[in-house]
């Protein structure tokens, strides 16, 4: 599924907001398919940034659940991109948590 940091969703709203000749569609999927991640890969990903031994639990789910393939393609003609990284948001979400900045964003 795709994350995006809040940030980065922020900055497309004043973006559209400030440009909307940019913006000519009423809807966007803002986001990057570099920001794509399966659930597996995130917990892996705090697991090393936080650098600690984390236990996971996987629920066993009976539906198979939405699909999350997103298309930006939209996005693109608009010139906007993402800034921030998975790595940089668990790196900030830390931050914020800790109340200090042990974490390099």
């Amino acid at each position: 599924r795709p994350f995006i940091h809040v940030r980065d969703a922020a900055r497309a709203y004043l973006d559209a907001a400030l440009d909307p000749d940019t913006w000519p569609q009423r809807v966007y999927n803002v986001g990057s398919n570099d920001g794509n991640y399966r659930i597996a890969e995130i917990a892996e990903i705090v697991r090393e940034e936080l650098d600690r031994d984390l236990d996971v639990t996987y629920l066993e789910d009976e539906q198979p659940g939405p699909s999350y393939h997103v298309n930006f393609d939209r996005l693109a003609e608009t010139g906007f991109e993402t800034e921030w990284t998975l790595r940089e948001g668990v790196w900030d979400i830390a931050n914020e948590l800790t109340g200090t900045e042990v974490f390099n964003a």
